[in-house]
């Protein structure tokens, strides 16, 4: 019996057939296939050919869910206290006048 490998999309995580009918061709992989299928390659092309359009969304975005980008930093920040610190620290050490402007 034949098995043909499965490769997952690094993107999307869908399980996908290792063959070129799912992923584009790419030189110096091991399999020779690019790590994401082809959907997510022509998804991603397309935003970034049309960049303002992406920028859009993401404040369109932004507006929308404020309250949770909001919680989502406060958790941040409380899981990364230390690192916030020293990230402080050392802006009031290159520009001591950052916080005065």
């Amino acid at each position: 019996m034949n098995k043909q490998p499965l490769k997952t999309c690094t993107l999307c995580g869908k399980i996908f057939p290792a063959t070129l009918e799912h992923f584009y061709k790419v030189g110096g992989k091991k399999e020779g296939l690019r790590p994401t299928c082809k959907r997510c390659t022509i998804d991603r092309a397309t935003q970034t050919r049309d960049p303002e359009k992406l920028r859009e969304y993401g404040r369109q975005w932004g507006k929308d869910n404020r309250e949770k980008r909001r919680q989502s930093c406060r958790d941040w920040r409380s899981r990364n206290l230390e690192q916030q610190r020293e990230r402080e620290r050392q802006v009031k050490q290159d520009d001591p006048n950052h916080a005065k402007r």
